[in-house]
């Protein structure tokens, strides 16, 4: 590992630029984005688990009504993250 020794002034303006940049960028997240896509992928993905331990513990595969869910709340846990990722994309360009 190489150490950087910086005089005081590059210290300061590095330490200023990282802020501006980590702060610059919490400033422009979508904060609402990320919740709601947040909750809808932890939902889905909660209703995914729950079919597929009722089905582990029952010792039968998924079929029918319960394949459908499971399909049907993947995709909305998908949905959320792409939402989440819509309100963290400004940030970033």
């Amino acid at each position: 590992m190489k150490m950087i020794i910086m005089p005081g002034d590059g210290v300061y303006v590095r330490r200023k630029r990282i802020e501006k940049l980590v702060w610059g960028l919490s400033a422009r997240i979508d904060w609402k984005q990320v919740v709601v896509g947040c909750a809808l992928m932890c939902i889905s993905l909660s209703v995914v688990a729950a079919v597929l331990v009722q089905s582990a513990i029952a010792d039968v595969p998924p079929r029918g009504a319960s394949l459908v869910v499971v399909f049907v709340a993947f995709v909305g846990g998908l949905s959320g993250f792409m939402i989440m990722h819509r309100g963290t994309e400004r940030a970033w360009l």
